[in-house]
């Protein structure tokens, strides 16, 4: 495509001031164009590519569309982002709190979008490319891969802001009293077998999410340690935002850009013979003390925050007991348990470590956590409700209820009945409840820091964005939170498809090595007896 051909945008809605009126009004007609040199691929994941605006320092999420969806009806798909800007605002922020902002609304011209596509098309990872169509409309959130705060330059050593993406996945665990209970090794480690069963990966990570929630300093740099090794998607490193390290990335590049990063933070009182003595162990050990530190460090909330978060408890902490509904019956298995026996029996030995410790509660993390806390029973009891209800059921119908009660508690005066007219079965709280634990588990946290210089600090400046973490130096930083959108109940069907398929990797693996074991030991037994013969 030439540089000068453009894709064509229109914004609806307002990064900071959407209200639920400001999303129900139409998409304006008006258009304003964006070249699409002015575009850079970001990355994707499964539902979303995500194409960086540079000058605005904006992204823009495009709704990938399966090969059979086509093109996505006008209405739909309007629906879908005024759902996402709903939920972010009115939902995901009173969980989340300063982490997330609200997004704004884009309409794309299908045709541009079309040759921004082939443009990026050798950028994108090969198992992505068959997803070839996107929604016309899209969301425009803040690219957290630099500062979102203006500061005075002077304050700056160095021109280059580096941002840490991690995808936590998911650190806590309902207690489940269902069929899979026995086994003791969290979701991210059972995935790591399908992951090698299809050969996306060589070998299983170190990494556990469990680690990374414990709030135990050394378990949470274990689990740094362990994603610095083997990233996969859940861990990226930008420079000015560019992805510098990442999944594919070679252990030279890892060295390269942690260097960068770290040893010239010294470069006011080291020698050049000290910086060339420091070892990459050594910014490694930087490096996941920072990140700790950044993940762990409570933020200031306002009383409003804390007002929401405590309806959010007391919305999503519990079930009606009155309500009449008849799900509360021992589930039907969702998954074969001649399988789920024999998983249990391959893993008998191996166990997550389940312990930890409380993590300030407005700390990034904790945050996360505390949304992944909302109950839902177990995930067999959720595939029960929905299986049996499902034709009753849309994501309209669950979202609005859900949107609409979290609105009512945004006021400063609520009147309880108009809040008991909003009231929802059992059921259906727990559906809500486990599309909100979902979009905590799949949620990305990124940390931009920049260097300052620490013989010019401002006295009593402000403490919640700065740290001298490592020692000698001080770096100045910002956090949000992505992938916050709302989930979809079909969700909940692929995620038993997904749960079976890795319990089915996990017997091919462990009985595929324990076949090779034997035949190994068959094989030199049978040697010892020839030679004996000889």
């Amino acid at each position: 495509m030439d540089e000068g051909n453009s894709v064509v945008t229109t914004s609806t809605g307002n990064s900071v001031n959407v209200t639920r009126d400001t999303i129900s009004e139409p998409v304006s007609t008006s258009f304003t164009t964006l070249s699409v040199v002015d575009c850079v691929y970001k990355g994707e994941g499964n539902s979303n590519i995500v194409i960086a605006l540079p000058k605005e320092r904006k992204v823009i999420r495009l709704r990938k569309l399966l090969p059979q969806d086509g093109v996505s009806p006008e209405n739909a798909g309007l629906q879908r982002v005024k759902r996402e800007v709903e939920f972010v605002q009115l939902v995901a922020s009173c969980f989340l709190g300063p982490y997330v902002r609200v997004p704004e609304i884009v309409r794309l011209n299908i045709e541009n979008v079309r040759q921004l596509l082939e443009v990026i098309r050798h950028s994108r990872p090969d198992g992505r490319r068959w997803k070839k169509t996107v929604d016309i409309h899209a969301t425009k959130y803040p690219d957290y891969t630099f500062l979102q705060r203006r500061f005075d330059s002077n304050r700056f050593v160095r021109s280059e802001t580096f941002c840490v993406e991690v995808k936590p996945k998911q650190g806590y665990l309902q207690n489940d009293n269902t069929s899979t209970k026995n086994i003791r090794k969290c979701p991210y480690c059972l995935m790591q077998y399908l992951k090698l069963k299809n050969g996306t990966i060589k070998e299983r990570s170190s990494y556990c999410p469990l680690d990374l929630f414990s709030g135990v300093k050394t378990r949470m740099k274990q689990a740094l340690r362990g994603l610095l090794k083997s990233p996969q998607n859940n861990l990226k490193i930008f420079k000015d935002g560019e992805v510098v390290y990442g999944n594919g990335s070679s252990t030279i590049d890892l060295e390269r850009i942690l260097k960068e990063w770290f040893q010239r933070s010294d470069s006011w009182n080291c020698s050049e013979f000290q910086k060339n003595e420091e070892s990459t162990s050594e910014h490694t050990e930087q490096f996941c003390d920072l990140i700790h530190e950044a993940l762990s460090r409570s933020t200031v909330s306002s009383k409003d925050f804390n007002r929401h978060r405590n309806h959010c408890k007391e919305n999503h902490g519990s079930y009606d007991d009155d309500d009449d509904d008849d799900d509360d019956s021992e589930p039907i298995p969702y998954i074969d348990q001649a399988l789920v026996e024999r998983v249990d029996e391959l893993l008998k030995l191996e166990s997550c470590n389940w312990k930890g410790e409380q993590l300030p509660n407005d700390s990034v993390l904790g945050r996360i956590l505390e949304m992944q806390k909302v109950p839902f029973v177990s995930a067999e009891h959720v595939y029960n409700a929905y299986s049996k209800h499902r034709e009753s059921l849309t994501d309209d119908t669950i979202h609005s209820s859900l949107t609409k009660t979290h609105e009512l508690g945004r006021e400063e005066t609520s009147d309880p009945e108009q809040e008991s007219e909003t009231g929802t079965t059992r059921r259906t709280s727990r559906l809500q409840n486990y599309l909100l634990f979902t979009c905590a588990r799949d949620c990305s946290i990124l940390m931009s820091f920049r260097e300052t210089n620490p013989r010019k600090t401002t006295p009593g400046e402000d403490r919640d964005d700065t740290t001298g973490t490592p020692p000698g130096s001080r770096f100045v930083w910002d956090i949000g939170i992505t992938d916050t959108e709302p989930k979809s109940l079909r969700c909940i069907e692929k995620h038993r498809e997904r749960d079976t398929e890795i319990l089915k990797s996990i017997v091919s693996v462990l009985e595929g090595r324990e076949g090779t074991r034997t035949t190994t030991t068959t094989t030199t037994t049978t040697t010892t007896i020839g030679k004996k013969k000889g």
